[in-house]
């Protein structure tokens, strides 16, 4: 692994096939030449039924079309392509999916050889049954009660999410196309980022806000590309479409929804884990994601500081040191 000054990453959409991605954003972003191409495929707004019934809620036509542009531009640039979550839910058949649509796609185009790697996130039943008649306690998340063999004998399915960790020993091994099971949205992005020696909190920093893809980008507008960069001091987020921003407001908004939620909440017709889809409690699907806009569709641009270099997280050892940018307009990075 080579070590980079910087590290660019573009996210051409929220939810990989459940909307198709804007074709004019992606090609922006793919004519700088960015060093990967991220996506996540999987989303909790859809509900617990596609994940318990192993289905698709996006079109498989939707779901080509977006795997076909990312693919075709990050084997024209040999740079990586990294997907999670496969086909909405991370489920193993639809891991199985993506790879033959990526085999399918490598015929049509006729693309040189790669590597293509891809995991599983599905947890057998009976290993978890041998484990707990061993005597392992399966605990619960953030208070919840411990796993019983009642509740183990009543479920289906059993698909856990996935960190960084397979991302990178994908790459470790050369792989150029990875198809991640049910993945952390963040983990897609953190890990190029961790495995070419960036801090983890500026990885994971990158992770939370390029996941959305332009949800990050003011004014709104879904499924358009944002590019992300990384260096050892700060990151920065650059929106593809021309006529959208990254601003302080933007970014700030889409880094901090569902944090610090407060815990009274969990378990509530406030929280997001009602029916047990989210490992903390969070606001309710009614504000979720939504909650991001709240900064760009509230706060007036008058009223927002200018003194700041929009789009971007300096980390504390940088803060002292770097000027900021001192232009009232919010700051726009390079676009070819």
């Amino acid at each position: 692994m080579k070590k980079k000054e910087k590290l660019r990453i573009i996210c051409p959409n929220g939810h990989l096939g459940f909307a198709c991605t804007k074709e004019e954003s992606f090609y922006l972003g793919a004519k700088t030449d960015p060093d990967y191409y991220c996506c996540d495929s999987g989303s909790d707004d859809i509900g617990p039924a596609p994940l318990g019934n192993d289905r698709c809620v996006s079109p498989r036509k939707w779901q080509v079309h977006d795997l076909e542009l990312m693919l075709v531009a990050a084997r024209k640039q040999n740079v990586p392509m990294i997907i999670g979550s496969a086909g909405d839910t991370g489920t193993n058949s639809k891991v199985d999916s993506y790879v033959e649509i990526i085999k399918e796609l490598a015929v049509k185009h006729q693309l040189k050889s790669f590597k293509l790697a891809y995991f599983y996130s599905e947890v057998d039943k009976d290993y978890l049954a041998r484990q707990m008649n061993a005597g392992v306690l399966i605990e619960g998340l953030d208070g919840r009660d411990n796993l019983t063999k009642d509740e183990l004998d009543a479920t289906n399915r059993i698909v856990a999410v996935a960190g960084v960790h397979p991302f990178i020993k994908a790459l470790e091994n050369g792989a150029d196309v990875i198809i991640g099971g049910r993945s952390s949205d963040a983990a897609v992005f953190a890990a190029p980022a961790l495995y070419h020696g960036f801090s983890e909190g500026l990885s994971y920093y990158l992770g939370k806000v390029l996941e959305c893809a332009s949800f990050c980008a003011e004014p709104y507008g879904a499924k358009e590309s944002v590019i992300g960069t990384i260096t050892d001091q700060d990151v920065k987020i650059t929106a593809m479409h021309p006529d959208q921003y990254c601003t302080i407001a933007s970014v700030a908004g889409h880094a901090m929804y569902e944090q610090g939620v407060d815990p009274a909440y969990t378990r509530t017709p406030l929280a997001t884990d009602l029916v047990s889809l989210y490992a903390v409690g969070g606001v309710s699907f009614g504000a979720h994601e939504s909650q991001s806009r709240l900064p760009p569709e509230v706060v007036p641009a008058s009223q927002r500081p200018p003194t700041m270099s929009s789009g971007m997280f300096k980390s504390p050892a940088a803060r002292s040191s770097s000027p900021v940018n001192q232009s009232p307009l919010p700051t726009i990075m390079a676009r070819s």
